[in-house]
């Protein structure tokens, strides 16, 4: 499949009778029963064809794996309620911990996506809401890319993590999530101060990961990384870990205590509790 304009394509060609016809299988599907996916998806997921296009790359135009792909998806966006999550509603907080956030663009143009895994340390009282608002980010950054016509990048910042905050079994869920539910444009996963106790779980988990993922992993360190991101997208704690780094949030972001944690599924005041501990103690 190209990445040409969908515009451009021509409604003879193999790549648009693909799409219009996991279109019209996924509108059937939801005819039958409008209770599998969110309506909010079908509007902006079915509907659209450059969206389709994106799953459609990652299953190589197979019409068939391409559908269960996007329904898969669908079903699980509205079990993990991500069609109901917003931007208010996601906290201040959130954006002190420097958990997941979307900030600027690499040298090739593709919006970056930054994970800073020492503050994605979670615990059983907060999973559920952490990972509900890591998705709804990381979806915003697909969705961004798609309508820009460019892909995204994954930073993730390892520096200063201990064996005790490396969770396997979160990195296997972040894992299944991406092979299973992301579509296409992923354009580089840039590893940064990759700790040596972290290097046997990559050789386990490389296996798994996608064949054409597999060559845009880039495992680097403080003079690698101005090569792939310009130096004015690079977080100043990444050159230094004692360096504040203030998070673009929204307009209307709100404090914990003010927003309604109902979607989330998770007590406001653990939420809250959480946050205030793990800034206590990686800070």
């Amino acid at each position: 499949l190209s990445n040409s304009s969908i515009k451009s394509i021509p409604e003879e060609s193999v790549e648009y009778k693909t799409l219009l016809e996991v279109q019209n299988r996924l509108f059937k599907e939801y005819e039958e029963n409008n209770e599998i996916f969110d309506a909010s998806d079908v509007k902006k997921i079915i509907k659209s064809l450059r969206y389709l296009r994106r799953f459609a790359q990652r299953q190589d135009g197979n019409v068939n794996k391409t559908f269960e792909m996007v329904k898969n998806t669908l079903i699980w966006r509205k079990a993990m309620k991500i069609p109901l999550m917003t931007d208010d509603l996601i906290p201040l907080e959130f954006y002190d911990l420097g958990i997941a956030f979307i900030n600027g663009t690499d040298r090739d143009g593709n919006f970056i996506f930054n994970v800073r895994a020492k503050y994605a340390y979670f615990n059983e009282n907060v999973n559920t809401a952490l990972e509900r608002m890591c998705i709804f980010m990381l979806f915003k950054v697909i969705e961004a890319s798609i309508t820009a016509g460019t892909g995204w990048t994954l930073l993730l910042d390892i520096t200063g993590i201990s064996v005790t905050q490396w969770d396997f079994s979160e990195l296997v869920w972040l894992l299944k999530v991406v092979i299973n539910y992301m579509p296409a444009g992923l354009k580089s996963a840039i590893l940064y101060n990759m700790p040596w106790f972290a290097k046997p779980f990559a050789k386990i988990l490389m296996p798994f990961i996608p064949r054409e993922w597999k060559h845009i992993i880039h495992i680097v360190g403080p003079k690698e990384l101005p090569k792939l991101v310009p130096e004015e997208f690079i977080p100043c704690y990444m050159e230094n870990p004692k360096n504040k780094f203030v998070i673009p949030t929204p307009s209307d972001a709100k404090s914990m205590s003010e927003i309604d944690t109902t979607i989330l599924d998770t007590d406001k005041h653990l939420l809250l509790k959480f946050c205030q501990q793990v800034l206590a103690r990686v800070k």
